[in-house]
């Protein structure tokens, strides 16, 4: 319900960025007593984004996503398949 956005978009995501400050200003001022629908106590723009380029936020957000996975999934499973790869070579040492 938050996010009646098309899943297809144009350039840098700026219809999600300014969705998603939206919906976190609104939760916000729910958090601090607001009420959905009456004038927020945070802002999207001023207290949310910070006034951040979605041209900078999205490349940014890829990012973090990129690194989280290569530490959670893609090194284990190097650490992994190196020590397969040397058992095997140790077991086979002698072929």
């Amino acid at each position: 319900d938050e996010f009646p956005l098309a899943i297809w978009q144009t350039g840098s995501g700026t219809q999600s960025n300014m969705n998603m400050n939206e919906a976190l200003a609104t939760r916000a001022s729910e958090l601090l007593g607001g009420v959905r629908g009456m004038e927020r106590k945070v802002h999207p723009n001023d207290d949310v984004n910070k006034s951040q380029s979605s041209n900078d936020v999205f490349p940014t957000a890829m990012h973090v996503a990129a690194l989280l996975a290569l530490r959670k999934q893609l090194i284990p499973q190097l650490k992994t398949l190196t020590q397969t790869l040397n058992e095997k070579s140790r077991a086979f040492a002698d072929i």
